[in-house]
Parts: C-alpha cells; structure tokens; sequence
C-alpha cells in the first residue's frame, strides 16, 4: 500500500512537472517568435527608407537644409528624429524638435514639406511621402561663422540617416 502510495504521488510530480515544462517551452517560443517579427519588421522598415540631405541657405543664423524621401515608406514622428550639427573644432550638436515655425538656439523644425518642382504638398499633410521634399530649419548655438565648415547629420527613427558637408556662405 505504501508503495502505491509513493507510486502515484511520484506519477503526479511527474506529470505536473511535464505540464509546467511544456508551459514555459511554449512561451519561450513565442517569446522568441515575437522577437523575430519584430525583427524582420525592422528589416523591412530600413529597406524602405532612404533620405538625401541638401544644403538650402544660411540666413539670419539658421541654416535651412531639404530632406529628401527616396525611399519607399512615408516618415513621420519628427520629434524622434536626431538632428547634430557638428563642427571642424570637434564640437557636436544634438539639436531638439520644436514645433515653433521660429527655432530657439539648438532647435530644429519643419518649415514645409512640398512635392517635385516646387509643388506643395497636398495629401498625406505632415507625412514625407516618397519623393517629397522637407525643408528643415537648424537653428544653432553659438550662430556659425562665415566661411566654417559643418557637418549636419539627420537621421530617421528607425536609424536611416544622411550628411551634409558645407562651407557656411
């Protein structure tokens, strides 16, 4: 009788055992199958993306550059855009996102978003559409010089990025 008894409770912890490995194996699995949607979503969103940076003008202290949408996919979410200027002494600049139409010092903002030749943008307002052009204003601190070399940098935030190299005017 004993050893039925220590039979079946053995068969029990066997069996619950079994039950709670068979758990966490399957959340791991999907754990691991998020993982990778997310990645390949990622994958995706970085294959569909491509900018081009052009320098526009330098006027009262703030340079305009014009952000280009090669890729395929709409950007959006500008705030989470890094925008750095960086300078031939080994300064850098993360400058912030403002919505202001006027930048402060070491701010960034939208001054508009219009399709080829000139054209404003019409539909999917605030979106960079492929092929639509941004014009961008940097507003940096302390002013830039005539004549200083700079190095602007904008990227996306799923981390596609490109650079501009000038001569301030």
């Amino acid at each position: 009788m004993e050893t039925v008894l220590v039979s079946l409770l053995t068969l029990v912890m066997l069996i619950v055992s079994t039950l709670v490995m068979f758990g966490v194996s399957l959340k791991s699995v999907n754990t691991i199958s998020d993982s990778f949607q997310a990645m390949e979503k990622q994958s995706i969103s970085i294959q569909m993306t491509s900018i081009d940076l052009v320098y526009d003008s330098l006027g009262g202290g703030v340079l305009a550059m014009d952000v280009l949408n090669r890729g395929q996919s709409d950007l959006k979410d500008y705030p989470l855009w890094n925008v750095l200027v960086a300078l031939a002494d080994g300064t850098t600049t993360l400058l912030s996102y403002t919505t202001e139409l006027s930048p402060a010092d070491n701010e960034w903002t939208v001054q508009s978003m219009w399709m080829t030749q000139g054209v404003p943008e019409v539909f999917g307002l605030g979106l960079l559409n492929p092929g639509e052009r941004m014009t961008i204003l940097l507003n940096v601190s302390p002013a830039l010089e005539s004549r200083q070399a700079v190095l602007v940098t904008v990227a996306t935030p799923n981390g596609i990025s490109a650079q501009c190299q000038l001569i301030t005017p």
